[in-house]
């Protein structure tokens, strides 16, 4: 969506989810998105969690999403970049963590790949989520 769209875009989310309150989780993944522009409004989304890419941008406008994101929200950020075929180390994933957790909450966080790793051979893809889930522990 646009940013002048976005106002649109929540009020058709929520009567797309209306009949799923109470009975699912909705989960909204953002991919992509200019978190430094409209991360506050991004963040207020009707919905149980985001799913947010950033490893590949460094997290900008990370701050400016996470000051606005409702206090019941869960948020899985992206700590490996999908696009990168480059498997990153446990290390790095770690310092991307660390980032991360500077920000949002630990209670409130899921560490989680950009976006599908589909674009990547099974090895890399298996490596890059190895990597992910050791600097996790």
């Amino acid at each position: 969506a646009r940013p002048a769209e976005l106002a649109l875009m929540h009020e058709a989310l929520l009567r797309v989810i209306a009949p799923l309150r109470g009975r699912s989780r909705v989960w909204l993944y953002l991919g992509y998105s200019d978190l430094e522009a409209v991360g506050a409004q991004l963040a207020v989304l009707p919905a149980n969690g985001m799913l947010v890419a950033g490893a590949h941008c460094g997290y900008v406008g990370l701050t400016q999403f996470a000051r606005a994101l409702p206090e019941d929200r869960f948020v899985g950020i992206g700590v490996i970049d999908v696009l990168d075929p480059r498997v990153e180390t446990e290390d790095e994933v770690r310092e991307r963590l660390a980032i991360v957790k500077r920000i949002i909450p630990r209670d409130r966080l899921w560490a989680v790949p950009d976006g599908g790793l589909r674009g990547l051979r099974a090895e890399t893809a298996t490596a890059k989520l190895a990597a992910m889930v050791a600097a996790a522990k």
